[in-house]
Parts: C-alpha cells; sequence; structure tokens
C-alpha cells in the first residue's frame, strides 16, 4: 500500500486548542504518512512534523473587516496552488477559516475532511458571526466528512447546520499525556516564580468574553479564603480593562503585560494577569484549583490538559464539553444549574454575560462559584480524590488511544492496527 498523503491546514500553531491539537496530530502521523503543514500565517508556538507552508506574510490579529478579507482571499489562492501541486490524499483543515478554504479549493479525488473545533451556532459573535454561520451552513454540506469535537458540537452541525448526520462524526482530541506531563515539572518564569507560596486557583484562556474570567475574579473576591492566590494565563480584549475592574474590587493586581507594577510584583498580589505563557500546564500542574468558567466551547483543550496534570478541576457547565469529560456516564444535553460534583471534577452554573461592575452584587452563579472555590480551597481529601480522578480520566485522551479513530477518518482505515475503545460518553 503506497504511503498515505496528508495536508493539515489551520490557522496557526500558535496560541488556540486547534494549534495544540495540529500539533500532537501532526507528531503522531509524521512517521507514518507524507505530511505537509499549511498555516494561514508564520505563528508558531508548538512543535509540529511534516513539511511547513507558510501561506501569508501577514499577520491577522487586529485587522479590520476588509484587510481580513483580503488576507483570507490570499491564503485561499496560495492554498489552492499548493494542494494540486502537492496532491494530497486527504486535506483536513481545523476551524472554522480554515475549513471554508479547505471546501473552496477541493480537488478531484482529494478527501475534504474539515474538523469543527467549537459551538458553531454561539462560537461566532461579533459583526463577521452572521457570515461565518451562513458559511458552515453552506460549505460543510459538501465536505465528505465533518468532524466534530464533542458529541454537543456534534449535534449542532446536524440539527441548526444540516449537516447530514452520516457524514458527521465525533472525534475527541487526543494528549500527549507523556509530554504533558514532562512539562508540568518544567521551571516556572521568573516573575511568577514565587507565586505559588500559597494556595493558586489558576485559569487558563484568552480574556475575552466567552471565557468568563471577570465573573471568576468576582467570585474569587468572595471566596475569603484567607491566602489564597487566582492566576489567570492569557491575553485578549480585556487584557487593559480586567485589571483595573479587579483593583476595584479591593484585590492587589500584578499584570504582567503593564508597563509598571503599582501594586508590587507577583508574589505580593492577590490577582495575577500572566498574559501569553508558554507551556501553561507548568502552572496548571501546580495549582491547587485549576478553574474553567467559560461560557461556551467545543471541547475545551485547557480542561483536556488539566487532567492530564492531575488538577483539581472546577468547570462551568457550560455547551459544550465540560460535562462530556467530567461526567461522561451522564446526558451531554444537561446543564446544571447548581455546583455538581461529578466523577472527575466539579460542574458550575455558567457565568453570565456581560462584566458586571466591580461594586455590583454577586449573581447566583457568581455566588455558586464563590462557595464552591472556598469549599476546595479548604477540603485536602476532596482534592486528593479530584487529583486521583483527573489522571484516571486523562488517560481516555492519549493519543495512542484515539490515534487509530482519527487514521479511518482521514484515510478509510487505521494505519497502527485496530481502533481501540473511545472514551465513554452518551
Amino acid at each position: 500500500m503506497p504511503t498515505p498523503r496528508l495536508t493539515v491546514l489551520v490557522p496557526d500553531l500558535f496560541g488556540g486548542g486547534a494549534g495544540r491539537f495540529a500539533s500532537e496530530l501532526t507528531i503522531a502521523l509524521g512517521k507514518r504518512v507524507a505530511l505537509d503543514l499549511a498555516l494561514f500565517e508564520d505563528a508558531i508556538n508548538y512543535p509540529y512534523d511534516g513539511s511547513l507552508y507558510v501561506l501569508s506574510e501577514m499577520h491577522s490579529r487586529g485587522l479590520d473587516r476588509l484587510a481580513l478579507l483580503r488576507h483570507l482571499g490570499e491564503v485561499t489562492a496560495r492554498f489552492f496552488v499548493l494542494r494540486r501541486r502537492s496532491r494530497p490524499d486527504t486535506v483536513l483543515s481545523l476551524t472554522a477559516y480554515a475549513n471554508f478554504v479547505n471546501v473552496l479549493t477541493r480537488a478531484r479525488g482529494q478527501r475534504v475532511v474539515v474538523s469543527s473545533r467549537t459551538n458553531e451556532r454561539i462560537g461566532n459573535p461579533g459583526p463577521m458571526g452572521a457570515i461565518v454561520r451562513g458559511l458552515v451552513r453552506t460549505l460543510y454540506r459538501r465536505a465528505d466528512l465533518v468532524t466534530a469535537v464533542s458529541h454537543g458540537a456534534r449535534a449542532e452541525l446536524v440539527e441548526h447546520f444540516g449537516v447530514d448526520p452520516e457524514r458527521a462524526l465525533t472525534l475527541y482530541s487526543a494528549l500527549p499525556l507523556e509530554r504533558l506531563r514532562a512539562q508540568g515539572s518544567d521551571p516556572l518564569d521568573d516573575d511568577l516564580a514565587s507565586i505559588f507560596d500559597r494556595p493558586v486557583v489558576v485559569s487558563v484562556g484568552r480574556l475575552n468574553p466567552e471565557k468568563g474570567s471577570w465573573p471568576l475574579v468576582r467570585a474569587f473576591a468572595a471566596t475569603c479564603a484567607p491566602g489564597a492566590r487566582l492566576l489567570i494565563l492569557g491575553r485578549g480584549i480585556y487584557a487593559k480593562e480586567l485589571p483595573e475592574r479587579a483593583r476595584g474590587l479591593g484585590l492587589s493586581v500584578y499584570a504582567a503585560d503593564e508597563p509598571d507594577h503599582p501594586d508590587g510584583p507577583a508574589e505580593a498580589c492577590d490577582v495575577v494577569f500572566a498574559g501569553f505563557r508558554a507551556r501553561p500546564v507548568r502552572y496548571v500542574a501546580r495549582s491547587t484549583v485549576f478553574a474553567l468558567p467559560s461560557r461556551w466551547e467545543g471541547l475545551p483543550m485547557a480542561l483536556l490538559e488539566a487532567l492530564a496534570v492531575g488538577a483539581v478541576c472546577v468547570a462551568s457547565d457550560c455547551r459544550y464539553g465540560p460535562r462530556e469529560i467530567l461526567a461522561p456516564d451522564t446526558d451531554w444535553r444537561i446543564e446544571t444549574s447548581t455546583p455538581e460534583r461529578v466523577e472527575h471534577g466539579i460542574l458550575m452554573p455558567v457565568p453570565s454575560p456581560g462584566l458586571a461592575p466591580p461594586e455590583a452584587p454577586l449573581d447566583a452563579a457568581e455566588r455558586a462559584w464563590a462557595e464552591t472555590l472556598a469549599e476546595v480551597l479548604a477540603d485536602e481529601p476532596l482534592r486528593r480524590h479530584y487529583r486521583a480522578r483527573a489522571l484516571a480520566r486523562s488517560e481516555d485522551f492519549h493519543v495512542d488511544r484515539l490515534l487509530p479513530a482519527w487514521e479511518e477518518a482521514l484515510f478509510g482505515a487505521p494505519l497502527s492496527g485496530a481502533s481501540r475503545t473511545a472514551p465513554r460518553a452518551r
């Protein structure tokens, strides 16, 4: 049998879950297939395997709508040429814009597999959201296979976007467990090296509306957990606003991206906004509690990676992913309105949208988060229980376990033997 040829198309390998998964997939497949990796732009923070192609010299962050459309046009034109020159058997794309380019440039005899990484119905806010949703509805139907990262995300594609259920498949993201656990012991950056001298709640995610960072800060301020600290890793549109709002709650704040630090170094502050940090799992591994307060997800890689290093996970029961990860024997359609201690962590009410003023009273979800964080921070036997459950659950997402299913989706059959049992989820 000739060696299969695969092209993986993804916007970048910088900071998101799609880039992290593309990194792992190319490394896992690179020795068994002829592999090309095509990026929209030269933004690389993760390792990879295969021949690299960068489709544009322009960086998309901060572009206005017209410039973004020009950028996408350039990417589409160059990828059209690339796939006809390299002639892959299969093109796999990750995230909506890459999926659009994959379908629009398809060539005869090439299998088109698109991977939806979020809740497509509510995960595309902003002025481009309606356009993106329209393109999902129009273009995803033309793919040979549409993969979704969770059962909930797949259901959205079938029920709201008309994707043929026979060509829609749930495939979970795979974890390089050994590498993640090794990274968990890596040294910390100098400015954060001393912050784990007391209990720390760690959260990883963009400082954008969907990630719920501000309700988490408000809940943390009300925990009444003496000596605890909150560490948030990530950048986003609220990067300048949230530190000032946190100070409005009476918290001392260290923001790594601020030019000066009026409240002192990180180890002297209640809340640390660390900005982007390579290998965030090294901070998660040292956490007392890992918090994921998202308003929506597809299958949060940050939560999967937290399990991999044995973190105690407290996550919003948002649509979709956290329930499938932490409570695989329950119905993924459920969304709790009260804290729920489940098999592998604690599921929480989804935070309310918007940025409440610092002086506003906590709403019901924020009160629940505050009470639960305080309980978990004070209960070492509970944390010990959930650390063990996290490590056990992470084994279900080991790359060796999930890779055969991905190979079958991409090439029609596993390249490395029969498929193993998939992770549990109803």
